[in-house]
């Protein structure tokens, strides 16, 4: 397997991602949000893909997120997954007013990794 290149991604499946944009204003004299708001909650269906970095290690990454992707080490969301008592998998944040916070059910995220 080449170990550098998105075309060289083995897929792992389909997940259903949850998204959430929040909206506020800053009050640089609070140095804080302020009027913070959320978005109704919208589902995206994102590919997983696994592949070797350079170093040969598996990278999970999530296609059609936010960014256009994330990626995390494979070893690192397995500790999580098989530990975690979460309902949810948190793949990305979010940034107020910009990026929307995206994460995934727990239970499907395992039931993916563990096939």
């Amino acid at each position: 397997m080449k170990t550098n290149s998105y075309e060289d991604k083995n897929p792992l499946g389909k997940i259903t991602s949850y998204w959430q944009h929040e909206t506020a204003n800053f009050d640089p004299g609070k140095r804080e949000f302020v009027n913070r708001k959320s978005s109704p909650i919208k589902e995206k269906e994102l590919e997983i893909t696994v592949r070797k970095d350079s170093k040969d290690r598996l990278i999970l990454s999530f296609h059609g997120g936010p960014t256009g992707f994330e990626a995390y080490y494979l070893q690192d969301i397995l500790d999580t997954v098989m530990n975690s008592e979460q309902e949810d998998y948190c793949i990305c944040a979010g940034t107020v007013n910009s990026w929307p916070r995206c994460w995934v059910k727990m239970k499907d995220l395992k039931k993916i990794l563990t096939e």
